[in-house]
């Protein structure tokens, strides 16, 4: 085959792989930028247009000519009907944007697609080139031979209607494409004198092979799918649920995610409307899936389960958290930062104000995803965190939210949002140092910008304390921009933070430029104030906390084992532990022998977290759990309603901040995390190493606290609570200093978690019970949520009351200390005098 560069059509040939880079190039950036049905539908028009001029070129340049000797119509050349069959495959690819047949194409199917395509580009050029890379080329033949056939397949149920819609309404042709690329690919091969059987079945083969072993995989992970619900439901076992059991004991690797995950994660034609859901989110087209779903049938998942998985494994709570209204068409347009850092004191209040824009309906959405929409977003909040204020602009003014019952805001919530759509804004406490945010509407006409507070814990360690940023998971903040400001309330040294910081003085520092998600800021230590906060009567004041030992002394030791431990760290617990009765504790009670550790420790390796049934611990008080856990796990919540969880709360109620638990992990699993917030458990984190020694010396670090005193780990501070004497509140002097007033709401939320306790799985018993403990801090919570709406009507119909004695929204604007009544008086009484003063002034100068 000749060159198509040496031949007569070669103007037509270079027009056809110019028009090829030309289309493409608009192809990709409308992928890589905005994707609103206006520029999606200019995108395939332009390149629809491509096409079919370059057709015609085609048609009038060789089709209607005659051969100038022979007289017979001349054909058109080969490499010309490659680049218009090309050009009408990037055609096809930007209607699909546009009218959605395939599903998004996962990296290695975009990768096969554009290797085939590369292949039938540069046949033409095959016998110019080395015998290696021609053997390449015909591997890539056989594998390109795969990919036709399946996607032929897969729209031949198409193909008849298309062909009548085609007679009219020409864009049914495209689906015609794969049929196009098969009539290519033989022609080539007929063509080839030189054909390379070998490579060419090598690459044939390859797919084929790779089907191979994923349809054994399908079939594999289907048997074991089945085998963990049958074993689940004897009696040693029943009490976990079946789709917890399956996220925990279900092999994992990315191959089996994928396959028990297909269903929900993969498209399936005849099944999933073009591969998109009610809310507008988009699966994935994996040939691979469809394929073994037509062979051995669905993995045997129920809703339940595959969340589970989603949510636990992959860690993706904020994709199935729950909301009313698609926000596909949401980005989040810029984040305001400031932050007000008190070194003295080891907190800080961090404001982030968030503008959300509705680029309008984008290809993401579908018809029945209406313009109106709902920005969700979850906050990941550092250790110890706590959301103290959340404000929302309505028609350009900030309106400030109030504080009530969860079950209450959500009635409110849900009422106007689905039924009424109108303004309100909500925040809900979530397990493992997470927070959800949502708001309504979101339209293209206007942007919504919200503001939320958060109250957090300096991190004390080796003499530096470190704040680290809010992130959050919502509209997308690729292309957001940040500014950012942080004010020093004392004088610090700043031993780190990022270099693309500005240092305006040694108390202030600023930033603007892209949205920076990570990012931590180190300070040297100052000493700690022990200035109080005054609210209501009680005086709240903070104090160092050294770790003091107790009199400790396991005779029982438990191991939760899973994926996390080595048999080597599991060898070494059972040493260190002799002389005492160990047991492993998974779903079930087993006691571990010496020579039989290597066993049970292949039993449960293969768990991917720890779940222990603690309430089979009968003797907490002196036994040791010791975990190593990673940061995936369920929460509480995931529990709620299983036996397991009323057997747990029935033993925490018995034994309540009894059991000592030891991580030897850094990570920290939302399930133990949320035990320790609610002071179930005495929780420790400390390497092999330190475990040895305190149990040799028969004693445990011990952080006591009561009504009247809270430990903040991460600060390595106490907050002691107490009454006012008598002789202070007749006191007629008003002292200038005064803590801020985050000192009261990180003290009052430790203890409100510490009282809900073991409640936790009946919270909404006990919500009224404890709002007033978090109306008065004002601190969002299990049991109060956040909340703001368009009026004061809409408040009063569902009975939420402007929040009374309390410390109200937290404003990076307003110093932290609320005056007592005692102060009122003196404040007016002052002004009094000056008014007196003044009218004195005013007389003198008048005389």
């Amino acid at each position: 085959m000749q060159s198509p560069l040496k031949t007569p059509h070669k103007n037509s040939y270079i027009l056809g792989v110019t028009l090829i880079g030309f289309s493409f190039l608009i192809y990709l950036l409308q992928q890589f930028t905005s994707k609103t049905s206006d520029t999606v539908f200019i995108c395939f028009l332009f390149n629809g247009l491509i096409s079919l001029f370059y057709l015609v070129h085609l048609w009038f340049g060789f089709a209607v000519k005659r051969h100038p000797e022979t007289g017979k119509r001349m054909a058109i050349p080969y490499a010309c009907w490659v680049n218009f069959v090309l050009l009408f495959t990037i055609s096809a690819f930007s209607l699909n944007t546009l009218i959605p047949v395939f599903a998004r194409f996962p990296w290695w199917l975009n990768l096969y697609v554009f290797s085939s395509a590369a292949f039938l580009l540069s046949f033409p050029y095959l016998q110019m080139i080395g015998a290696r890379m021609r053997a390449l080329f015909y591997a890539l033949a056989g594998s390109a031979t795969v990919l036709i056939i399946y996607l032929n397949l897969y729209l031949l149920p198409l193909m008849p209607i298309a062909l009548l819609g085609s007679f009219f309404f020409l864009l049914s042709t495209h689906t015609f494409v794969p049929l196009f690329w098969g009539l290519l690919l033989l022609s080539a091969l007929r063509k080839d004198q030189q054909f390379l059987w070998k490579p060419y079945l090598i690459g044939l083969a390859t797919p084929l092979l790779i089907l191979s072993f994923w349809l054994y995989q399908w079939h594999s992970v289907q048997t074991e799918i089945k085998d963990i619900s049958a074993k689940n439901y004897l009696s040693s076992q029943a009490q976990l649920p079946l789709h917890i059991a399956l996220a925990q004991q279900l092999t994992s690797h990315p191959i089996a995610d994928e396959i028990a995950l297909s269903s929900h994660i993969s498209q399936r034609f005849f099944e999933d409307g073009f591969g998109v859901n009610a809310n507008g989110d988009r699966k994935y087209h994996n040939p691979l899936a469809i394929i073994g779903n037509a062979f051995f049938g669905s993995p045997a998942l129920d809703q339940a389960s595959a969340l589970a998985l989603i949510n636990i494994r992959r860690d993706q709570r904020h994709k199935t958290d729950e909301r009313l209204w698609s926000g596909n068409s949401l980005i989040t347009q810029s984040v305001s930062t400031q932050i007000k850092v008190y070194p003295e004191h080891r907190f800080a209040y961090q404001e982030k104000i968030l503008t959300i824009k509705n680029q309008g309906k984008t290809s993401e959405d579908v018809l029945f995803v209406s313009e109106t929409q709902q920005a969700y977003y979850t906050f990941h909040l550092p250790e110890g965190s706590i959301v103290t204020s959340l404000s929302l602009w309505v028609n350009g003014k900030e309106e400030k939210s109030r504080l009530t019952t969860r079950q209450r805001a959500d009635s409110a919530f849900k009422t106007i949002v689905g039924v009424e759509r109108r303004d309100p804004a909500i925040a809900h406490w979530r397990e493992g140092n997470r927070v959800s945010v949502s708001v309504f509407p979101c339209t293209s006409k206007e942007d919504r910008v919200f503001k939320i507070g958060f109250t957090s814990p300096l991190k004390h360690q080796a003499g530096k304390l470190l704040l680290e940023n809010v992130w959050f998971e919502g509209p997308l903040a690729k292309h957001a921009r940040e500014a950012l400001n942080i004010q020093l309330m004392m004088p610090t040294i700043v031993s780190s933070m990022p270099e693309e910081w500005k240092q305006e003085s040694n108390q202030t520092i600023s930033y603007a430029g892209d949205y920076l998600p990570n990012w931590s800021l180190q300070l040297n230590e100052v000493p700690l104030s022990t200035t109080p906060f005054t609210f209501g009567n009680i005086r709240y004041q903070m104090a160092p906390a050294t770790p003091k030992l107790a009199s400790f002394n396991a005779k029982d030791a438990y191991i939760d084992l899973n994926a996390q431990w080595t048999l080597d760290e599991f060898k070494s617990v059972i040493e260190m532990l002799k002389g005492k009765q160990v047991y492993a504790l998974t779903h079930q009670k087993e006691a571990i022998a010496p020579d039989d550790a290597e066993r049970i420790f292949k039993k449960y390796k293969n768990y991917q977290f720890g779940l222990p049934c603690l309430y089979q611990i009968k003797n907490p008080q002196q036994s040791i759990l010791i975990t190593k856990t990673s940061h995936k796990s369920p929460v509480l919540d995931d529990l709620k309603g299983y036996d397991y969880a009323q057997h747990l709360q029935t033993w925490l109620q018995q034994h309540h901040g009894a059991l000592r638990v030891v991580n030897i992990s850094e990570s920290f699993s939302p399930f133990y995390k949320t035990l320790n917030e609610l002071r179930c458990i005495q929780y420790q984190a400390f390497d092999l190493n330190q475990v040895k020694a305190y149990l040799q010396q028969n004693n445990w670090p011990s952080m006591p606290e009561n009504d009247s005193l809270i430990y903040i780990k991460e600060s390595g501070l106490y907050i002691t609570a107490s009454q006012l004497p008598a002789n202070e509140l007749r006191s007629s002097s008003v002292s200038n200093a005064s803590a801020p007033d985050h000192l009261m709401r990180l003290y009052s939320y430790s203890q409100l978690m510490r009282t809900l306790g073991s409640h936790y799985f009946e919270k909404q018993k006990y919500e009224t019970a404890l709002l007033g403990m978090a109306e008065a801090a004002y601190v969002l919570s299990p049991v109060s949520s956040l909340l703001v709406l368009e009026s004061e009507d809409d408040y009063e119909r569902f009975g939420i009351k402007k929040n009374q004695n309390s410390l109200g929204n937290a404003d990076f604007l307003e110093g932290g200390a609320v005056p007592e009544p005692h102060e009122w008086a003196l404040f007016g009484a002052l002004l009094f005098l000056l008014f007196v003063y003044w009218r004195k002034r005013q007389s003198a100068a008048t005389a």
